[in-house]
């Protein structure tokens, strides 16, 4: 494991411990408000972003629990899901998926130019064949 997985894994933890907080808040805590509140207006046309909350969600079903909602109220049982979290080697960075997603698809556009380039080179080299067949 590299110091980058144990910072993500880390991180996850932290985000999952947080969301816990936030679910046993009162209501007239600002956090929760903010935590709770939907937005007015619209969105920008296209895929809408990944929220905060949608990554914890999935982390926490990829973690297998169910019901967290009710988990959450019990702060003993929420710490061995958040330390369960930091242990877990499923849960990673969307950065990193991305990323080799990215250089997989450069890695395929670079291969496919030079192939490319191959066939015009031998195009090239069959019409000076045939230029000097008719220059003979």
């Amino acid at each position: 494991m590299s110091k980058g997985d144990s910072i993500v894994k880390w991180m996850k933890g932290q985000s999952i411990s947080w969301i816990g907080h936030l679910e046993r808040m009162k209501e007239d805590r600002m956090p929760k408000k903010i935590f709770t509140r939907e937005l007015e207006g619209t969105r920008r046309r296209g895929r809408p972003r990944k929220r905060w909350k949608e990554e914890v969600e999935r982390d926490i079903q990829v973690l297998g629990v169910r019901r967290w909602r009710e988990l959450e109220a019990d702060r003993k049982k929420w710490k061995d899901i958040v330390r369960q979290a930091k242990a877990h080697s499923g849960l990673y960075c969307q950065w990193k998926k991305k990323n080799k997603e990215e250089k997989k698809k450069k890695k395929k556009k670079k291969k496919e130019e030079e192939e490319e380039k191959d066939v015009t080179i031998a195009r090239k080299m069959e019409h000076i064949k045939i230029i000097r067949i008719i220059n003979w």
